[in-house]
């Protein structure tokens, strides 16, 4: 059986809710030290928003992961070194310009 590749959209947005529920439920029910009707009610009415809110937001980080072709072609590795290049260019002709012809 051939594994179908989740988009990361998919991914990501199941990893943030995910965390999402497992830290708050955590974090709720824990404060609370007890486990009963009320507090899982009132764990429920602070994970359900925020599973969602994480989950919307991983859902965009993976859009944008999977539209390679609005990322940049150029590599920023190149980028940095012609910025480095392009910076000391630029001083060595500033050097050259201020020194006196007959020395």
């Amino acid at each position: 059986m051939a594994k179908k590749m989740l988009p990361y959209r998919q991914r990501l947005a199941a990893l943030f809710a995910s965390f999402c529920i497992l830290i708050m439920g955590t974090g709720s029910l824990t404060r609370s030290m007890s486990i009963d009707y009320y507090t899982v009610l009132g764990t429920l009415l602070k994970v359900i928003p925020s599973c969602i809110i994480l989950g919307l937001l991983g859902w965009v980080m993976g859009m944008i992961l999977d539209q390679p072709k609005r990322r940049s072609k150029a590599h920023y590795g190149n980028l940095f070194v012609n910025e480095l290049m392009k910076s000391n260019l630029s001083e060595n002709k500033n050097e050259k310009e201020t020194i006196p012809e007959g020395i």
